[in-house]
This record gives C-alpha cells, sequence and structure tokens, in this order.
C-alpha cells in the first residue's frame, strides 16, 4: 500500500498518511474517471436511442421497408428533450467533478500541482 505506516501515532500523521495515499494511488483521479464514464454511458444510450434509432426507423419508414422497421428496437420519434436533458446532465457531472479535484488536491490536500517532474531533455541528431 505504498509503504503507508500502520502506526499512526497523531492525527497529524494519519492526514499526511491519507494525502499520500491519495495522491500515490491516484485515488481523486480514478474517481472523476469512473463519474465522468458513468454520466457518458447515459449520454451514449439517449443519443442512440433518442436520436441515431429513430432516424433510421423514420428513414425506413419513409423507404417502405417495412421489414427493417419491425427488427429495430426504439421509438419512431425523435426525443431531443431526452437527449438534450442526459447532455446537460453530462456537462454538470464533468464541471462539478473538476471543482471537486480543485479543491480536493488545492484546498484538503494542500497539493498545487502533484508529481510535476521537470521535463527531460532529448538529444538530437542536430544538437550532438
Amino acid at each position: 500500500m505504498s509503504g503507508l505506516n500502520t502506526n499512526i501515532n497523531s492525527r497529524g500523521e494519519f492526514f499526511s498518511q491519507l494525502k499520500k495515499f491519495i495522491i500515490d494511488n491516484g485515488i481523486i483521479g480514478t474517481t472523476a474517471g469512473v463519474a465522468i464514464a458513468l454520466v457518458s454511458n447515459e449520454l451514449i444510450k439517449s443519443l442512440a436511442s433518442d436520436i441515431i434509432v429513430p432516424i433510421f426507423i423514420i428513414l425506413f419508414l419513409k423507404l417502405n421497408i417495412k421489414s427493417l422497421t419491425a427488427i429495430l428496437p426504439g421509438k419512431s420519434e425523435l426525443d431531443i428533450t431526452n437527449f438534450l436533458k442526459q447532455f446537460i446532465t453530462w456537462i454538470f457531472v464533468v464541471v462539478i467533478t473538476f471543482f471537486f479535484i480543485k479543491t480536493a488536491f488545492e484546498g484538503i490536500l494542500g497539493a498545487s500541482n502533484p508529481k510535476k517532474e521537470a521535463p527531460v531533455k532529448k538529444e538530437s541528431f542536430f544538437t550532438r
């Protein structure tokens, strides 16, 4: 577990080890990724079921291909309001996740740029 000491003597030592655990293991980034992925999943499902599939069903009905409309799941009218609701929810989750990470790193953990390393100078053929 990233070299954490299980003997915690003081409250300050506990928070120091907690901070080290969170930063070393990328807990906040992982949490943000999972939250955004869950909402992105709902957005993509809404795009498919509320926009793309109805467009195909309407197209097949216009072309008078009733056999294909029978096998396509979904409705035969666009539901743009549901898609917009999912899109706005996705935007809110991304923005709130950003503020959560910014607050967690700067306010709670006291780290402005964790693990920022100096750039490595690469030697090229022309600089020899």
